[in-house]
């Protein structure tokens, strides 16, 4: 119901209602409780995450070593980020984060034992943006919508992670740091996309048989 335009908070009360949509060639239309409720020309996937119970947790799994790709499209509800929070946590592997009170968004990497970090504040955060950091065993790269923004050369190995992949939430800094942000499309690689596959991402989405696609 992001896309309806109408504030639920002020159009519901306690108990149960009831929800739908229904999607037409030229509109997709919002109904609560029976009624009409709002209406938009086109509707993006996405979650909302309020930094406080919410956020998610993909199953463990060995994350690659060599080389890594991570992308995720989000936005903030503040000019500046409200929390030193992560976009996605795989410690010890690497943090797509953010530093509160500022702009300021960094891929991380632990390195040869060592934490090394490609990060960048862009203009604005308020509107969707896709951001995407990779390692290709020489470079730490950040992009920002399909645009390479940021490099810091690095050579090495990174460091062997079995723990979940957090998606705004990052347990495993000694503090539960959580987030909140709007999340779209998630992709995460066990090789670094080129620049002009880094681009390619924000036009289209993900296909299951991505060649190098963890999930």
């Amino acid at each position: 119901f992001f896309d309806s335009g109408i504030d639920l908070s002020t159009r519901l009360s306690a108990g149960w209602h009831h929800f739908a949509v229904s999607t037409h060639p030229e509109r997709t239309r919002f109904y609560l409780n029976g009624q009409p409720a709002g209406d938009c020309a086109s509707t993006r996937s996405m979650l909302r995450l309020n930094g406080a119970g919410d956020s998610v947790e993909v199953p463990a799994h060995s994350s690659p070593t060599v080389a890594v790709t991570v992308a995720v499209w989000a936005r903030s509800a503040t000019p500046t980020w409200n929390s030193d929070g992560v976009l996605a946590s795989k410690r010890p592997a690497f943090i797509l984060h953010l530093n509160v009170n500022t702009r300021s968004i960094g891929f991380s990497l632990q390195i040869n034992g060592v934490w090394r970090t490609a990060d960048f504040a862009p203009a604005d955060i308020q509107s969707w943006h896709h951001y995407c950091g990779t390692y290709d065993g020489v470079s730490i790269r950040l992009y920002i919508d399909g645009v390479q923004v940021k490099e810091t050369q690095v050579s090495g190995t990174i460091a062997a992670s079995s723990s979940s992949l957090y998606l705004g939430r990052d347990p495993g800094s000694g503090v539960d740091h959580r987030f909140a942000v709007d999340l779209g499309e998630v992709a995460y690689f066990s090789t670094a996309l080129s620049g002009p596959q880094v681009r390619k991402l924000c036009f289209e989405s993900v296909a299951t048989n991505e060649p190098f696609l963890i999930g």
